[in-house]
């Protein structure tokens, strides 16, 4: 493909990419921003897991100090009081996401229902255990704040308008500086945009998930998506189009010059 003005187009489809690549990365935090897509996400955590694969308590475990089943008895009611809480307190954006007390109150109770089952006793054994667990369950909540309010920054409606207008005005710039051959290169750029949108929204999650050892007690978390679905149809459609406006226009210019051979010819 033959540029009429390869410098200034070539400068133009640099920019365009990173842009796009920023306003997926808003498009992202968009959804995860989401009270849905939080409540989701904090019901797929796993707090047992989160418990008996913490190194302290599995030092203690391994060394006798009491059984790991003293945890298979947390309330799932106050589970879900402690996650609904937590969810309300990161949208109000409090600094406090959990409350130490909570914490112990759930485990504590399942060591009860364990001594009241077993007749054995495990409380006097773990107290300083539950102590740290509850200390470090709140501290580790804490951090997801910072997070959040990062993500929060890209979905400012101002930013994510200013990154979609220049995305637009690049691409009909790209058409009027190219003219035919803008249609093909923005159709090629749309095309593969849906190629990498489609690629976030599958695996992107996953990829993160597989890498990351603190998000190995969400249950299921690997199949959410990023919620790019639709963008990434748009885009089809769109690159899909400009192909074939191209395609017309080309089978246009090759129409014309054949009369124009055939009127010469004569």
């Amino acid at each position: 493909m033959k540029l009429d003005k390869p410098i200034i187009s070539i400068l133009i489809v640099i920019v365009l990419v990173l842009d796009l690549i920023f306003f997926s990365f808003t498009q992202i935090c968009k959804n995860i921003e989401k009270k849905e897509q939080i409540e989701s996400l904090v019901d797929k955590f796993d707090i047992q897991k989160y418990i008996v694969e913490n190194e302290r308590i599995k030092e203690s475990i391994n060394n006798y100090k009491y059984p790991k089943e003293i945890f298979n008895y947390l309330d799932e009611s106050n589970i879900k009081i402690i996650k609904e809480k937590f969810v309300t307190n990161l949208l109000e954006e409090k600094n406090e996401l959990l409350l130490e007390e909570d914490v112990t109150y759930l485990i504590k109770n399942s060591i009860y229902e364990y001594e009241n089952r077993t007749h054995e006793d495990a409380l006097v054994f773990s107290e300083e255990d539950i102590t740290f667990l509850s200390k470090k369950l709140v501290t580790d909540s804490s951090e997801i704040v910072n997070v959040f309010n990062f993500f929060k920054i890209f979905t400012n409606s101002f930013i994510v308008l200013i990154s979609f207008s220049l995305a637009v005005l690049l691409f009909v710039t790209l058409i009027i500086l190219e003219k035919r051959n803008g249609l093909l290169l923005t159709s090629i750029i749309l095309f593969g945009y849906t190629c990498f949108l489609f690629y976030l929204d599958s695996y992107f999650i996953r990829r993160v998930i597989l890498n990351n050892q603190s998000l190995k007690y969400f249950n299921n978390v690997e199949k959410m998506t990023c919620g790019l679905d639709i963008f990434y149809i748009i885009c089809f459609i769109l690159s899909f189009v400009l192909l074939l406006i191209y395609i017309i226009k080309y089978i246009r210019k090759a129409i014309r010059e054949i009369r124009l051979n055939s009127y010469n010819w004569r």
